[in-house]
Protein backbone atom coordinates (compact mmCIF):
# COMPACT_ATOMS: atom_id res chain seq x y z
CA UNK A 1 0.00 0.00 0.00
CA UNK A 2 0.92 3.67 -0.37
CA UNK A 3 2.21 5.28 2.83
CA UNK A 4 2.26 8.91 3.97
CA UNK A 5 2.45 10.50 7.42
CA UNK A 6 1.64 7.26 9.21
CA UNK A 7 -1.26 6.45 6.87
CA UNK A 8 -1.10 3.40 4.63
CA UNK A 9 -3.62 2.84 1.84
CA UNK A 10 -4.53 -0.84 1.71
CA UNK A 11 -6.71 -3.14 -0.37
CA UNK A 12 -7.83 -4.97 2.78
CA UNK A 13 -7.74 -3.99 6.45
CA UNK A 14 -5.92 -6.11 9.01
CA UNK A 15 -8.08 -7.38 11.83
CA UNK A 16 -7.63 -5.50 15.12
CA UNK A 17 -5.51 -7.63 17.49
CA UNK A 18 -8.02 -7.36 20.33
CA UNK A 19 -10.87 -8.62 18.15
CA UNK A 20 -9.38 -11.90 17.04
CA UNK A 21 -11.52 -14.98 17.56
CA UNK A 22 -11.24 -16.53 20.99
CA UNK A 23 -9.76 -13.49 22.67
CA UNK A 24 -11.82 -11.97 25.52
CA UNK A 25 -12.96 -8.38 25.37
CA UNK A 26 -10.40 -6.07 27.00
CA UNK A 27 -11.13 -3.06 29.19
CA UNK A 28 -9.99 0.16 27.55
CA UNK A 29 -9.02 3.67 28.60
CA UNK A 30 -12.10 5.88 29.26
CA UNK A 31 -14.36 2.87 29.89
CA UNK A 32 -16.88 3.52 32.67
CA UNK A 33 -16.96 0.58 35.10
CA UNK A 34 -19.49 -0.34 37.75
CA UNK A 35 -17.84 -2.32 40.56
CA UNK A 36 -20.02 -4.13 43.07
CA UNK A 37 -18.97 -5.87 46.29
CA UNK A 38 -21.07 -8.71 47.64
CA UNK A 39 -22.47 -7.66 51.04
CA UNK A 40 -20.12 -4.64 51.29
CA UNK A 41 -22.23 -1.94 49.65
CA UNK A 42 -20.13 0.93 51.01
CA UNK A 43 -17.30 -0.04 48.66
CA UNK A 44 -19.44 -0.10 45.51
CA UNK A 45 -18.17 2.38 42.96
CA UNK A 46 -18.69 3.60 39.42
CA UNK A 47 -15.26 4.59 38.11
CA UNK A 48 -13.68 5.60 34.83
CA UNK A 49 -10.46 4.11 33.49
CA UNK A 50 -8.04 7.03 33.41
CA UNK A 51 -5.53 7.85 30.70
CA UNK A 52 -2.83 5.92 32.55
CA UNK A 53 -5.03 2.80 32.35
CA UNK A 54 -5.79 2.70 36.08
CA UNK A 55 -8.86 3.07 38.28
CA UNK A 56 -8.89 4.41 41.85
CA UNK A 57 -10.60 2.29 44.47
CA UNK A 58 -11.27 2.96 48.18
CA UNK A 59 -8.71 1.64 50.66
CA UNK A 60 -6.36 0.23 48.02
CA UNK A 61 -5.86 3.22 45.68
CA UNK A 62 -4.72 2.76 42.07
CA UNK A 63 -5.43 -0.50 40.24
CA UNK A 64 -4.36 -1.24 36.66
CA UNK A 65 -7.47 -2.00 34.58
CA UNK A 66 -6.78 -1.25 30.90
CA UNK A 67 -5.96 -4.29 28.74
CA UNK A 68 -7.40 -6.67 31.34
CA UNK A 69 -10.53 -8.71 30.70
CA UNK A 70 -13.43 -8.30 33.11
CA UNK A 71 -12.68 -11.63 34.89
CA UNK A 72 -9.00 -10.64 35.22
CA UNK A 73 -9.90 -7.31 36.84
CA UNK A 74 -12.36 -9.03 39.18
CA UNK A 75 -9.62 -11.47 40.21
CA UNK A 76 -7.12 -8.63 40.74
CA UNK A 77 -9.55 -6.68 42.92
CA UNK A 78 -10.45 -9.74 44.96
CA UNK A 79 -6.75 -10.44 45.47
CA UNK A 80 -5.96 -6.87 46.55
CA UNK A 81 -8.91 -6.58 48.94
CA UNK A 82 -8.45 -10.12 50.23
CA UNK A 83 -4.90 -9.57 51.44
CA UNK A 84 -5.66 -7.57 54.58
CA UNK A 85 -9.08 -5.93 54.24
CA UNK A 86 -11.85 -8.40 53.42
CA UNK A 87 -12.31 -12.10 54.00
CA UNK A 88 -13.06 -13.97 50.74
CA UNK A 89 -14.34 -10.90 48.86
CA UNK A 90 -16.71 -11.43 45.94
CA UNK A 91 -16.49 -8.58 43.42
CA UNK A 92 -18.31 -8.09 40.11
CA UNK A 93 -17.25 -5.68 37.35
CA UNK A 94 -19.61 -4.37 34.69
CA UNK A 95 -18.75 -2.13 31.72
CA UNK A 96 -21.38 0.63 31.85
CA UNK A 97 -20.10 2.64 28.88
CA UNK A 98 -17.20 2.24 26.51
CA UNK A 99 -16.34 5.06 24.08
CA UNK A 100 -13.84 2.65 22.56
CA UNK A 101 -16.76 0.45 21.44
CA UNK A 102 -17.94 2.98 18.87
CA UNK A 103 -17.59 3.43 15.13
CA UNK A 104 -17.39 7.03 13.96
CA UNK A 105 -19.24 8.04 10.79
CA UNK A 106 -17.80 11.38 9.72
CA UNK A 107 -18.30 13.78 6.85
CA UNK A 108 -21.16 13.83 4.35
CA UNK A 109 -23.58 11.47 6.10
CA UNK A 110 -27.11 12.58 6.95
CA UNK A 111 -26.57 11.67 10.63
CA UNK A 112 -22.81 11.75 11.28
CA UNK A 113 -21.61 10.77 14.73
CA UNK A 114 -20.30 7.95 16.89
CA UNK A 115 -22.37 4.76 16.95
CA UNK A 116 -22.00 2.19 19.73
CA UNK A 117 -21.56 -1.43 18.66
CA UNK A 118 -20.93 -4.75 20.35
CA UNK A 119 -18.69 -7.13 18.45
CA UNK A 120 -18.48 -6.37 14.74
CA UNK A 121 -20.59 -4.58 12.15
CA UNK A 122 -20.32 -4.00 8.40
CA UNK A 123 -20.03 -0.92 6.24
CA UNK A 124 -23.51 -1.03 4.72
CA UNK A 125 -25.14 -1.39 8.15
CA UNK A 126 -23.21 1.57 9.52
CA UNK A 127 -24.02 3.73 6.48
CA UNK A 128 -27.70 2.93 7.07
CA UNK A 129 -27.35 3.81 10.78
CA UNK A 130 -25.88 7.17 9.75
CA UNK A 131 -28.94 7.88 7.59
CA UNK A 132 -27.17 7.29 4.30
CA UNK A 133 -25.19 9.82 2.32
CA UNK A 134 -26.08 13.46 1.82
CA UNK A 135 -26.99 14.57 -1.69
CA UNK A 136 -23.61 16.26 -2.10
CA UNK A 137 -21.60 13.23 -0.96
CA UNK A 138 -19.22 11.42 -3.26
CA UNK A 139 -20.79 7.96 -3.24
CA UNK A 140 -18.04 6.65 -5.48
CA UNK A 141 -15.58 6.18 -2.61
CA UNK A 142 -15.75 6.03 1.18
CA UNK A 143 -12.64 5.72 3.35
CA UNK A 144 -12.34 3.41 6.36
CA UNK A 145 -9.56 4.31 8.83
CA UNK A 146 -8.26 1.72 11.31
CA UNK A 147 -5.54 2.62 13.82
CA UNK A 148 -2.74 0.29 14.84
CA UNK A 149 0.17 1.04 17.20
CA UNK A 150 2.60 1.81 14.36
CA UNK A 151 0.31 3.02 11.57
CA UNK A 152 -3.21 3.84 10.46
CA UNK A 153 -4.56 1.77 7.60
CA UNK A 154 -6.92 3.40 5.09
CA UNK A 155 -9.26 1.34 2.94
CA UNK A 156 -10.98 3.08 -0.01
CA UNK A 157 -14.37 1.46 -0.65
CA UNK A 158 -16.65 2.02 -3.61
CA UNK A 159 -20.15 2.11 -2.14
CA UNK A 160 -21.63 1.64 -5.61
CA UNK A 161 -19.55 -1.50 -6.14
CA UNK A 162 -20.62 -2.91 -2.76
CA UNK A 163 -24.28 -2.26 -3.54
CA UNK A 164 -23.93 -3.91 -6.95
CA UNK A 165 -22.23 -6.95 -5.48
CA UNK A 166 -18.98 -6.14 -7.27
CA UNK A 167 -17.00 -5.51 -4.07
CA UNK A 168 -17.01 -7.05 -0.61
CA UNK A 169 -18.94 -5.33 2.18
CA UNK A 170 -16.06 -4.84 4.68
CA UNK A 171 -16.37 -5.82 8.33
CA UNK A 172 -15.96 -2.92 10.75
CA UNK A 173 -14.80 -2.99 14.36
CA UNK A 174 -14.94 -0.63 17.32
CA UNK A 175 -12.56 2.28 16.85
CA UNK A 176 -12.93 2.40 13.06
CA UNK A 177 -13.65 5.75 11.42
CA UNK A 178 -15.58 5.96 8.16
CA UNK A 179 -15.31 9.21 6.21
CA UNK A 180 -17.53 10.34 3.33
CA UNK A 181 -16.17 13.32 1.44
CA UNK A 182 -18.27 15.81 -0.47
CA UNK A 183 -18.24 15.75 -4.26
CA UNK A 184 -16.95 19.01 -5.77
CA UNK A 185 -19.01 18.31 -8.88
CA UNK A 186 -22.21 17.82 -6.89
CA UNK A 187 -21.53 20.93 -4.79
CA UNK A 188 -20.97 22.97 -7.97
CA UNK A 189 -24.16 21.57 -9.50
CA UNK A 190 -26.14 22.35 -6.35
CA UNK A 191 -24.75 25.88 -6.26
CA UNK A 192 -25.70 26.30 -9.92
CA UNK A 193 -29.24 25.12 -9.28
CA UNK A 194 -29.57 27.48 -6.32
CA UNK A 195 -28.19 30.37 -8.37
CA UNK A 196 -30.62 29.61 -11.20
CA UNK A 197 -33.47 29.42 -8.71
CA UNK A 198 -32.57 32.82 -7.26
CA UNK A 199 -32.23 34.31 -10.75
CA UNK A 200 -35.58 32.87 -11.82
CA UNK A 201 -37.31 34.22 -8.71
CA UNK A 202 -35.73 37.65 -9.26
CA UNK A 203 -36.87 37.67 -12.87
CA UNK A 204 -40.43 36.86 -11.83
CA UNK A 205 -40.44 39.62 -9.20
CA UNK A 206 -39.04 42.16 -11.66
CA UNK A 207 -41.32 41.20 -14.57
CA UNK A 208 -43.96 43.82 -15.49
CA UNK A 209 -47.58 42.93 -14.82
Amino acid sequence: GQSADGLRVVSGLDQPPGERAGQPRRIATNDLLKIQFYEVDDLNRTVRVENDGAITMPLIGSVKAADLSVPQLEAELESRYGRDLLQSPAISVFIRHSPGREITMDGSFRKPGAYRIEGEADLMKMVANAGGLRDIADDGTLYVYRRFPRETQVLPVSLKAVRNGQARNPTLYAGDVVVAFSSKRKIALQNLKEALGVATSAARIGAPL
